[in-house]
């Protein structure tokens, strides 16, 4: 069997993450009270290659804090503030440069220049009862989108593979609720809606795409004497860009 080198290769991957972790609460002036955590995380990845020899070898050294305040605005209804910093990964699907073929020239490859993303996001909840109002704002930097197009002129080759982009906003709100019109009826419903900017740099140019879109489900429970019930769903979904 013959090898081509240009799509052969053997590849090995160690990640070792340690992390530390600290956690408080309380509460004071009878209605107020929070929880506060403290993480730590340290990670070395290393990406080997037998054909190309190492092809990452790199740390990461931070803090991801997090905290939620809440007030207890009566017996049955609340207010909570939360804020939190998160970190996404690149798998290791998504690092080792192997490739899937679309037909001789297209291929859908992973890219080991990926790196991890941060997000920083804040959220506002207020329940009333059975009603809950959520508001959330989500930053992310480095964002991994898949399928990014790249054309290697030389091997006449269209290459998709996952890449960072700059920048990505996320404003999301959703509201919840139930309501029960007999003895028999009840139901519940979900409306979300969500804004989200993304930045990304294209042959040195800022792209900026901004998209609004929105779900909406139902639920419709119907009880029958004391042993029978049926129930009807139903989902709505705007139109929503991908890519």
């Amino acid at each position: 069997a013959y090898d081509d080198p240009l799509f052969t290769d053997r590849i090995s991957m160690r990640e070792d993450i340690f992390a530390a972790y600290l956690s408080a609460q309380g509460s004071w002036a009878a209605k107020w009270s929070f929880t506060a955590g403290l993480r730590y995380e340290y990670s070395n990845s290393v990406l080997d290659s037998d054909r190309d020899g190492p092809l990452i070898d790199r740390s990461l050294s931070r803090l991801f804090p997090s905290l939620s305040v809440h007030y207890q605005l009566s017996e049955t209804n609340k207010l909570t503030l939360s804020y939190n910093e998160r970190i996404n990964r690149p798998s290791f699907q998504t690092l080792a440069p192997a490739f899937y073929f679309f037909d001789v020239n297209s291929i859908l490859a992973g890219n080991f220049n990926t790196l991890p993303s941060i997000s920083r996001s804040g959220q506002v909840d207020l329940s009333l009862g059975t009603w809950l109002l959520s508001l959330a704002y989500t930053a992310e930097q480095n964002p991994i989108s898949w399928g990014q197009p790249g054309v290697d002129r030389e091997r006449n080759l269209l290459i998709l593979s996952p890449r960072n982009i700059k920048r990505r906003q996320t404003l999301g709100a959703n509201l919840s609720f139930p309501l029960t019109f007999t003895k028999f009826w009840s139901s519940r419903y979900n409306f979300n809606g969500f804004w989200q900017r993304d930045e990304a740099l294209l042959d040195g140019q800022l792209i900026e795409i901004s998209a609004l879109n929105g779900t909406a489900n139902f639920t419709q429970t119907f009880r029958f004497a004391d042993t029978w019930e049926a129930e009807l769903t139903g989902r709505w979904n705007s139109r929503i860009n991908n890519g």
